[in-house]
């Protein structure tokens, strides 16, 4: 059971819920498994939810999870590889790795069905931040492919909400010029000291025996911009500067640094984490590749699903142990577009795994594209595009988000208030500076005890909770108070929770 840490939301989140009066006890909940179709314009931002915690987003390539049967040619499906055992540990009902997921059966290919389809793998990555294609090739960000539009990242930032995109292999040093600069040659050593990091602007590929990859044992590494959608909009790539003084540097940083910031539990709340283009899937390794006693031969899909599940392997479990993770953390396995075809009958795999995840693998059949993910990340960070809603087309009526991927309430958090009286209330003596204890256990199954204290009016008020059965109580009093039996629904509002000092509500 997970117990959960006290914490002080802020008064901005405080202000964005109005609470409501009187008493309700035993509310009927909703259905916690119906899915259903939203049109995104009913849906209120909030300022940032309070229930879920750190973001991770592992972004990989190229790949099926479902395709029409008899396919010839490559790439492979990913649901029932052998190449991917934990990928699909991750979606089966009962395997210990599946009980904290929950996956998606039915996510689209953005535009699978206009004229404009979205390819190749960079159309994708700047949908992911915006809602749109941008430019429709591979290419390095200069000097053609910017996007000069808003992205969530830019919002993420001006709400100061911290973000960071940890890029395999741009740690690399290059035999001329700086660390990712062009006119890089073969490797002079293979790390580079932090104070020589940049922006990473342009690609970066190659072999070197100086090097040796920490996920697949390989001396080849391959840094693609057109993996990492951040680098692509003004606002977030610091313009053609690959120097320290570029103002977007402290967004970016290699994958090596993302393992000391997990240990130091310094992370952003919302984080990118791009593997090279060997542990991603979407390239093969030039040597033969062993995972799990089986050698998969060099430049076959199948070794580059291999090598792409073997990093998923690592990462997931490392992230899962950490602090950040188990406080409400989210990770989202997501990968970039169908290939061989673009019709509903080719599914993009997406896997949630959180402590509020629906878990043991719950399929989620709602159909799903980009846009509900950055229509998600919008929700849960409380970021508005310019004008207010959403971006680009997640702005779309129909649109689902990933709520129905989680335990009900995460997207719609539930407040608890009252005031606590010296006597009956009649007199109107509030008790001010107390220390008011809220526990329970909500419908995730954890175990809550928040503390707060009373205002000069005597008020308290708990948000960001999950639907659940809740008490609370006054610490530092002859007779221990309060009120027990509090039965809490998805999205409440629940402000009269009045109780006095002297009783007659107590908790047993």
């Amino acid at each position: 059971m997970f117990t959960r840490n006290v914490r002080q939301w802020s008064q901005r989140i405080l202000e964005s819920v109005s609470l409501r009066t009187g008493r309700n006890r035993l509310r009927t909940r909703p259905s916690a498994f119906q899915p259903s179709a939203e049109a995104l314009e009913v849906r209120t931002l909030l300022s940032s939810s309070p229930v879920l915690g750190t973001v991770f987003y592992i972004e990989m390539e190229n790949h099926n999870l479902t395709q029409p049967a008899g396919l010839s040619g490559e790439p492979e499906p990913l649901q029932g590889n052998s190449a991917a055992p934990y990928l699909n540990s991750l979606m089966t009902s009962g395997n210990p790795n599946a009980a904290q997921t929950s996956w998606a059966s039915n996510y689209d290919n953005v535009l699978h069905d206009t004229a404009a389809k979205i390819h190749p793998s960079e159309p994708n990555y700047v949908w992911q931040e915006a809602g749109l294609t941008g430019p429709l090739n591979d290419a390095d960000p200069f000097p053609n492919n910017i996007v000069n539009a808003p992205n969530l990242s830019a919002l993420l930032q001006a709400a100061g909400i911290s973000w960071k995109s940890y890029q395999e292999d741009i740690d690399l040093v290059p035999g001329s010029g700086s660390v990712n600069q062009p006119g890089a040659g073969s490797l002079t050593s293979t790390v580079a000291p932090q104070n020589q990091w940049t922006v990473p602007l342009k690609s970066f590929s190659g072999t070197s025996a100086a090097y040796t990859n920490p996920y697949n044992g390989s001396d080849q590494y391959n840094f693609a911009p057109k993996h990492d959608g951040q680098l692509f909009f003004t606002a977030t790539n610091g313009g053609n500067d690959f120097s320290q003084s570029n103002p977007e540097l402290q967004h970016y940083a290699p994958l090596q640094q993302f393992q000391t910031n997990l240990n130091n539990n310094t992370l952003a709340r919302y984080n990118v984490i791009t593997p090279d283009q060997f542990n991603d899937m979407h390239s093969s390794l030039n040597t033969d590749f062993v995972y799990h006693g089986v050698t998969y031969a060099h430049n076959t899909d199948q070794q580059a699903i291999a090598a792409g599940d073997n990093f998923l392997s690592q990462i997931v479990p490392t992230i899962m142990a950490s602090q950040a993770y188990k406080n409400n953390g989210a990770i989202v396995i997501w990968f970039d577009e169908t290939e061989g075809g673009n019709t509903s009958d080719f599914t993009v795999p997406e896997i949630v795994i959180s402590p509020l995840a629906k878990g043991n693998a719950f399929n989620s059949t709602l159909t799903y594209t980009h846009s509900s993910d950055l229509k998600s990340l919008q929700e849960l960070f409380g970021v508005s595009a310019p004008g207010g809603g959403f971006l680009g087309d997640a702005s779309t009526p129909g649109t689902n988000d990933l709520s129905d991927m989680f335990v009900p309430g995460v997207f719609t958090p539930s407040t608890l208030g009252g005031t606590v009286f010296k006597n009956s209330g009649h007199d109107g003596q509030v008790e001010a500076g107390l220390t008011v204890v809220l526990t329970g256990i909500n419908d995730a199954n954890q175990t809550i005890y928040i503390t707060t204290t009373t205002g000069a009016d005597g008020s308290y008020s708990f948000s960001g909770l999950l639907p659940g059965s809740y008490s609370v109580s006054v610490l530092g009093v002859k007779k221990h108070v309060g009120i027990s039996g509090i039965t809490l629904g998805v999205g409440e509002t629940l402000g009269g929770e009045d109780f006095s000092l002297l009783g007659p509500n107590s908790v047993q």
